[in-house]
């Protein structure tokens, strides 16, 4: 009889416990940190008081917020100043 000094990993229990008893909160806060930096990753925002006008009002365009009248008459609008 052996009176606790074995285990079903021949001895290596207590290491293996303390090496899980590490990695599984430090596992946990990596993980926690990679979705705090990427989740704000697919928000891109765009400094608007250095961007070119005309480039501006393309992502309007791009993005839908303006139609082809609205944008030819911006963009004539700031090609003629």
């Amino acid at each position: 009889m052996m009176w606790g000094f074995g285990d079903a990993w021949g001895g290596w229990g207590f290491f293996w416990q303390m090496i899980l008893m590490w990695l599984v909160p430090l596992g946990i806060i990596v993980f926690l940190i990679y979705l705090a930096f990427s989740w704000g990753k697919g928000k891109v925002t765009v400094n608007q008081d250095r961007m070119d006008p005309l480039a501006i009002i393309k992502q309007r365009y791009a993005s839908g917020e303006l139609n082809a009248e609205e944008y030819r008459r911006m963009k004539d609008e700031l090609k003629g100043d």
